[in-house]
């Protein structure tokens, strides 16, 4: 007996992308978020120490209101391959919660490890240069859907409580987090990243692993 026909990988996506946007929504119902939004932006050469993580701005800080209801997604960038579809469904979801008449406000951050034996605040070019590059690619995702999204670079000793701080700090109602596919001792593991954020996150996670090819 032949079982169900497969989904084309953009039509799942999509479907799982609406599903994940009604539940933030009926989230952010259940919850009565206040009707007024107080939104962050950063700056490309503001540099920032908060709680023992070094934050580097990629646009002028600033604030701007919203009035209605709005949702946050802090998406989390490694430069890893699974960003890219990371990054899109995030932005799947912000676009549909503006069809829903929920202004959305997307954040991604990437997250320098910085060893205990270099100050915190020690310059590491090579990684910012790369840190650089991997936002442009956030901005120009989310240009691709018609949307605007703040990006900030941080330097930090552990990338879990940063992703968390920035979390609690921005006030956000999800985090999306691509999720590569790594082994140890030859059985999957997810890292140490992972298990922090799901631990401690203040809001909910979703995680999107990348795809195991056979």
């Amino acid at each position: 007996q032949a079982g169900p026909p497969k989904q084309a990988p953009a039509l799942l996506a999509a479907r799982m992308s609406n599903t994940l946007t009604a539940v933030l929504v009926a989230s952010l119902q259940l919850t009565h978020l206040a009707t007024e939004s107080l939104g962050r932006f950063s700056g490309r050469t503001s540099r920032s120490v908060r709680g023992g993580v070094l934050a580097m701005a990629r646009r002028g800080r600033g604030e701007a209101r919203t009035t209605g209801q709005s949702a946050r997604i802090l998406v989390t960038v490694a430069g890893h391959p699974v960003d890219e579809e990371t990054l899109r469904l995030a932005c799947r979801m912000a676009r549909e919660l503006k069809q829903s008449n929920v202004t959305p406000w997307l954040y991604a951050v990437h997250v320098i490890e910085v060893t205990r034996a270099l100050p915190l605040s020690a310059p590491v070019h090579q990684q910012v240069e790369q840190g650089e590059q991997i936002l442009d690619t956030a901005e120009r995702i989310a240009a691709e859907y018609g949307l605007e999204i703040q990006t900030e670079m941080v330097q930090a000793r552990d990338t879990g409580p940063a992703i968390v701080g920035e979390a609690d700090d921005w006030h956000a109602d999800m985090i999306v987090m691509g999720l590569p596919y790594k082994r140890r001792f030859g059985e999957f593991n997810l890292g140490k990243t992972t298990p922090y954020v799901l631990k401690n996150a203040p809001c909910r996670v979703v995680l999107f692993r990348e795809r195991l090819d056979a």
